[in-house]
């Protein structure tokens, strides 16, 4: 999927767009000192505080909410270093040994994000504990007891790592270890100290609140921070401008070129969505399970497509974040060449940038028992929430025609398909949810199947639109350049 062989000649200009790693550092630090605002406020007013916030706000807005916004950003972070170590691999030498180590980062930071996004720690916690508690340690460790593997598993990494820290420009080499710190302190320290302060003083106390939120701005700070170093990287080692060609070109590789093809990161996206589809079926609709323990009940616990804090959620999550981030760039070149339809390429921007926030954290699921108790909606329109979203996506649909009639007809083809299976999935397969839900309850077989086509065909016509987008730019413009400049004031 990923290589750097040298493009062939086209007349066709790239899809330029202009990156500069102090800005989007700036940018992160920006966005992190906003979500520890709210957080902050939303942790100490919290209901359970005697505050006014509501529990379910807490949930979704306090730096240790189960769904919360500083989850989100945490793992959006982690992802993007992930694609950013995975470029770095892709452009590095062949057999060259920073090659394989910057494609152990990527993997390593894939891994951190699902565990963020899904909190998979905490579902292998139980037995660890109980081993814990065995060995004599005392009530705060067993709270952390995933420390024992993932521990052993960070300090493996970290020695593997070691010998090519000293193949990194100084600068580099100096952000890497500043951000591995701050994490681990962050991540292990943290999670310590708040454990024995939610025992001693209690979950509730201001004392919890403080070192959980000094430990959530420790770990994103370290999130932007290495953000921040590997685009200083790319800037530095490749001053002119990277280029990810959307074609298959012949040649010898050459510095600063990826070759991506869309019909393989399509097929790969789509196995993705399969894998996730099949374990479901095949844990939760078609194999009898013999009693298992507590962790391994957790981590069945992760692999379920109806709860919000599964891996099929943040995978439907990474899915909705990608194409955002191919409108962004499609909505970026509008406006700078004064495309008449730029407002119409921001307005879809704008409408997945909001799915991809409430996919992450159900807002819509808030909206089910007032529109019930307001309407009084049963069988098929039960759940409710697409009565008022349904509207709103017609608004949008008939916005963005002219912007999808002047789009290749191959083009309209794929979006008109792609929107049709995620509406069809996401509306209309779930009406059926509902009745099935009232009919024969949430784990009955009738349900668990409906959420099986349902989740699937949603993360289906994703992978659809984001494969339309690509063989769009690949057809209209052949390759994307990504102008990075070490300084901004040079450009």
């Amino acid at each position: 999927m990923l290589s750097n062989r040298r493009p062939t000649p086209d007349a066709r200009p790239a899809l330029t767009v202009p990156l500069w790693p102090r800005a989007v550092g700036q940018t992160l630090a920006l966005v992190i000192a906003l979500v520890v605002v709210v957080g902050t406020v939303v942790t100490l007013n919290g209901h359970d505080r005697g505050g006014w916030v509501s529990n379910g706000i807490v949930k979704r807005l306090a730096l240790d909410g189960e769904i919360s916004l500083a989850r989100m950003v945490e793992g959006g972070a982690l992802v993007a270093a992930a694609g950013l170590s995975l470029v770095c691999a892709a452009l590095a030498p062949r057999r060259h040994a920073l090659r394989w180590r910057w494609g152990l980062l990527a993997v390593v930071l894939v891994t951190l994000a699902a565990d963020e996004m899904a909190q998979v720690h905490t579902a292998i916690t139980p037995d660890l504990s109980a081993l814990a508690a065995g060995w004599g340690a005392g009530p705060g460790l067993q709270a952390v007891a995933w420390l024992l593997v993932v521990g052993p598993l960070g300090v493996v990494v970290g020695l593997l790592w070691l010998p090519g820290l000293r193949q990194l420009p100084g600068r580099t080499r100096w952000f890497i270890v500043a951000a591995g710190v701050a994490y681990v302190v962050a991540a292990a320290g943290g999670n310590l100290l708040s454990a024995e302060l939610a025992l001693t003083a209690g979950p509730n106390s201001l004392a919890y609140a403080a070192a959980k939120t000094v430990a959530e701005i420790l770990e994103m700070g370290a999130q932007a921070l290495l953000v921040f170093a590997l685009l200083d990287y790319l800037a530095q080692t490749y001053r002119a401008a990277l280029r990810l060609e959307l074609r298959a070109p012949p040649g010898e590789p050459a510095p600063g070129v990826i070759y991506l093809q869309p019909g393989r990161v399509a097929l790969w996206l789509g196995l993705g969505a399969g894998l996730f589809a099949a374990l479901f079926v095949g844990l939760f609709l078609l194999i009898p399970l013999p009693a298992l323990s507590p962790s391994a009940l957790g981590l069945m616990g992760r692999l379920h497509m109806d709860t919000e804090t599964s891996l099929s959620t943040a995978y439907n999550d990474f899915l909705l974040a990608l194409a955002t981030g191919l409108l962004v760039v499609l909505s970026q070149h509008a406006y700078r060449h004064h495309d008449p339809l730029r407002r119409r390429w921001l307005a879809l921007t704008a409408a997945f940038a909001a799915l991809t926030l409430d996919e992450f954290m159900s807002l819509h699921e808030r909206l089910v028992n007032p529109i019930r108790n307001l309407l009084g909606v049963s069988g098929l329109l039960g759940f409710g929430w697409y009565l008022a979203i349904l509207p709103l996506v017609a608004l949008l649909g008939l916005f963005c025609l002219d912007l999808v009639r002047r789009l290749p007809r191959r083009t309209q083809t794929l979006l008109v398909l792609a929107g049709g299976v995620y509406v069809g999935a996401a509306a209309g397969v779930e009406m059926f949810g509902a009745l099935f839900a009232e009919a024969y309850g949430y784990q009955s077989l009738p349900y668990l199947a409906e959420v099986a086509v349902e989740e699937t065909f949603e993360m289906l016509g994703l992978v659809v639109f984001i494969y339309a987008l690509l063989d769009y730019v690949a057809r209209t413009w052949g390759a994307v350049g990504v102008e990075l400049q070490a300084r901004p004031e040079n450009v």
